[in-house]
């Protein structure tokens, strides 16, 4: 009972920070945050067993960084080392609402009927999302809920701000829906005695290939929502991740051309809607962004931000600026457009550099890839088809991520932190299933 309701608290707050403008509302957000920790409550409750014990393990290097942020905190204080107290205390809390959420998520998705739940929850917030923001896009629907929109006017958003943001809340649950479609397909294949062309037209009404089909169907919403985003790093981040799942099953464990196949089919599928609603938007969309975005909306702009930036890091190399400073102290470096406010480096990389320091945004992502790298290998040898089929989504939606955070700051939206933290509890649980018969041997002795 205990991780039902962690379960369905954790679908909840991730649908209400989604819902309240991406996290970027303060209301909804604490309403999230404060599901969130009620379920770290909940975990403590619950009794430990070999298999949490393993990502409890993982405590130290967020523990650390925290240790950090409280010390940054401290000190900006007397302003030693942040600039803004009330800007880290904020992302401070931000921080530790996602450190909760990865082991929530890890624990829900310890089983494996679990695991899928919650994997198609996901897929479920991603439709919505997609579904109300090609509303937008075709039906000129210019609110978010009962709110006005003001900013990416024509362009898909859904419920968030930023089309951008949007794209990358999208990019990292198409590869689920994705890999839940290779799972059924693969399911479909395996209670057949015949693998021809007959015996696939004769099988195709049945529970396992309709599936398939309709998780194809989703798929091909959100490659058409994440392209009427008119996110450029939202297409490159999304063929980038749908490269990468491709070749991670084309190493695997019974390598096949299968999932290849329904990557292109995805895509051709995607490419077919737009082609037919229309793209000529998107092509004159991409054209005007250096007048609509000078200071990042060419990639001119960002080099010259980038630069700027890394004059920050130089500065700060060891302490930082503070954890969410970045705006402030970007001013006392910024050479171009002097009359725009710059909030952040667009480069997650860079400003995690500026905000926390060199060592700790290092120590910071080298666990994301370090746990990307374990649902890769989930991906490669799990035993169970669905284990590898999710941590198969896993690994690309948090490739999506990793390289749109090349070019822009989803980091730094709550809901897509969120989401992300989400994601890795998922791959992180998957990537334990090989292991399992020895904990649970372990357990019962």
């Amino acid at each position: 009972m205990s991780r039902k309701f962690l379960e369905i608290g954790l679908v909840a707050a991730v649908f209400v920070a989604a819902g309240g403008f991406g996290g970027t509302e303060p209301v909804s957000w604490g309403v999230a945050q404060t599901l969130i920790f009620l379920l770290g409550l909940l975990l403590l409750a619950i009794p430990r067993n070999p298999y949490i014990d393993r990502g409890a393990k993982l405590l130290a290097v967020p523990a650390v960084l925290a240790l950090w942020i409280a010390v940054q905190w401290f000190e900006s204080r007397s302003g030693k080392i942040g600039i803004d107290t009330h800007a880290i205390a904020s992302h401070g809390l931000t921080y530790a609402t996602c450190v909760v959420a990865f082991f929530a998520a890890f624990d829900v998705a310890r089983e494996r009927g679990s695991r899928k739940r919650l994997a198609l929850c996901l897929i479920g917030l991603g439709l919505f999302e997609a579904l109300y923001g090609l509303a937008e896009y075709l039906a000129g629907w210019q609110y978010i809920w009962n709110v006005p929109r003001r900013y990416y006017l024509g362009s898909a958003t859904g419920t968030y701000v930023n089309h951008n943001h949007f794209a990358g809340l999208v990019e990292m649950i198409l590869p689920l829906s994705l890999g839940l479609a290779y799972y059924h397909w693969r399911s479909a294949r395996r209670r057949s005695r015949r693998r021809t062309l007959g015996a696939f037209v004769e099988n195709a009404g049945q529970p396992e290939i309709l599936k398939c089909f309709l998780l194809m169907l989703v798929s091909v919403v959100l490659l058409v929502a994440i392209v009427f985003s008119f996110s450029r790093m939202g297409m490159i981040a999304t063929l980038a991740s749908l490269g990468a799942m491709a070749g991670a099953v084309w190493i695997g464990r019974g390598r096949t051309s299968l999932p290849v196949a329904l990557i292109l089919l995805s895509l051709a599928g995607g490419a077919a809607t737009a082609a037919w609603v229309g793209v000529g938007p998107v092509v004159a969309h991409f054209e005007q962004l250096p007048q609509n975005e000078p200071l990042v909306g060419t990639s001119e702009g960002r080099m010259v931000l980038w630069k700027d930036a890394a004059k920050l890091v130089a500065a700060h190399p060891w302490t930082g600026v503070g954890l969410g400073c970045f705006q402030y102290a970007f001013t006392r470096v910024q050479s171009t457009q002097l009359g725009y406010l710059t909030d952040h480096a667009h480069n997650d990389y860079l400003e995690l550099a500026v905000d926390l320091g060199i060592p700790a945004g290092a120590l910071l992502f080298g666990l994301f890839f370090w746990m990307a790298g374990r649902t890769f290998r989930a991906s490669l040898l799990a035993r169970s088809n669905l284990t590898r089929s999710i941590a198969l989504g896993s690994f690309g939606g948090l490739t999506a991520l990793l390289v749109h955070s090349a070019a822009d700051f989803n980091l730094y939206i709550p809901a897509n932190a969120l989401v992300f933290a989400v994601l890795l509890g998922i791959g992180y649980a998957a990537s334990l299933d090989e292991n399992a018969p020895e904990l649970n041997a372990r357990r019962s002795g």
